[in-house]
């Protein structure tokens, strides 16, 4: 496939606007080369320091045999098509195997997947509620996956946060819609307190979180200019670990927020689950960066299960210019999909409504019409 040029990048803006666009790059190199440099001559320090909490080890020493775990990967996606009219809305989640052991003989049922696509009234709400479904969808996908390691996108955290602002708009969101969440929402909540707590000893959860602002370990080392995964991707050489520690610090603040579904004793067990949180950073290899892995306190206390996961992520993160767990990666390319889907699913309904009407067509297509411009 041809690479895009700079001018076909460029080509819909005003030609003073890129010019001014581009002429700040002078500036985001030095302030980037600033923070970078920063890192790297502290680097000793930092290790040191890291040495000093007991932090810091490689994974030879954590990685205790070879048990070739399968592993697998869960993530989600939502979507509005805004029209005139209406807005269609597509909810999905996907479940995708990682590099698969020579040896595997297990199956995965299909579908591996899951999806809702509807069409609703305009509320402002919309996109809030949907992506608490889409949550509840990765929670189910990842329970019902059979392997050794199920790799979750994001933190663990997230979906309690996003549960508890759906929650907050259910009146103002069409019915249809809020339906959805109500119906789906304890099972949600039974799925995500098995997750937390990892009670069984043949399967494993971990989050894997891309994006990040924690400062917890620079905090720590007193250092709080660096985030942690920033930091740590530029620290720490092949094979080494640091952590696992708490995730959250002393006067972190979750709450659940149940309002009228009766679901206040299930919500405060996955409050008190998500304190207990342990996170670990890891860096497979010299190419890869840190990665930040968020785990229970049943993996994260348990040598044999902690191993196990170390092994799943080096051996998922062996794809040459992939630069996360494989599965994670393929799953995450699926699901961003979803909103190219929706104008050709727009297209389709289109048609079949221009079949169907007894009215003129005009209307059809002025009802039909996106606000996004493509």
């Amino acid at each position: 496939m041809a690479s895009l040029s700079t001018e076909s990048l460029f080509a819909d803006l005003p030609e003073a606007l890129v010019e001014e666009m581009l002429s700040h790059y002078k500036k985001l190199g030095q302030h980037m080369t600033k923070t970078l440099d920063g890192i790297q001559n502290a680097k000793e320090k930092i290790r040191a320091l890291l040495k000093a909490h007991n932090l810091l080890k490689n994974d030879a020493t954590v990685i205790r045999s070879l048990s070739n775990p399968t592993t697998c990967a869960v993530d989600g996606g939502r979507a509005i098509e805004k029209l005139m009219s209406t807005d269609i809305v597509a909810i999905a989640g996907l479940g995708v195997e990682g590099l698969t052991p020579p040896t595997e003989t297990r199956h995965w049922e299909l579908p591996r997947h899951r999806c809702f696509v509807l069409t609703v009234n305009h509320y402002d709400s919309t996109f809030i509620v949907a992506e608490a479904i889409m949550f509840t969808i990765e929670l189910e996908m990842a329970i019902k996956a059979p392997h050794d390691v199920v790799l979750l996108d994001g933190s663990l955290e997230t979906a309690l946060i996003k549960f508890n602002l759906a929650i907050s708009k259910l009146s103002e969101v069409p019915k249809e819609l809020g339906n959805i969440f109500t119906t789906r929402i304890h099972d949600a909540l039974d799925n995500y307190k098995q997750i937390l707590t990892s009670q069984r000893s043949d399967k494993i959860y971990a989050s894997i979180a891309k994006y990040t602002s924690r400062k917890v370990i620079s905090t720590m080392i007193g250092m709080p200019e660096y985030e942690d995964r920033a930091m740590l991707s530029q620290v720490l050489q092949n094979g080494e670990i640091v952590g696992p520690i708490m995730m959250l610090q002393a006067g972190d603040y979750v709450n659940f927020n149940s309002q009228t579904l009766n679901l206040e004793n299930l919500g405060n067990e996955i409050v008190s689950l998500i304190k207990d949180i342990n996170v670990l950073y890891y860096r497979p290899s010299q190419y890869f960066p840190a990665l930040r892995v968020e785990v229970g306190p049943a993996v994260a206390s348990n040598p044999n299960r902690l191993s196990i996961l170390l092994e799943a992520l080096r051996l998922q993160c062996s794809a040459p210019g992939i630069m996360e767990p494989y599965p994670c990666y393929m799953a995450d390319r699926m699901v961003k999909h979803l909103r190219k889907a929706l104008p050709a699913l727009r297209q389709a309904t289109t048609h079949e409504m221009a079949l169907r009407t007894t009215h003129d067509l005009e209307s059809v297509f002025q009802a039909m019409y996106g606000y996004r411009t493509e």
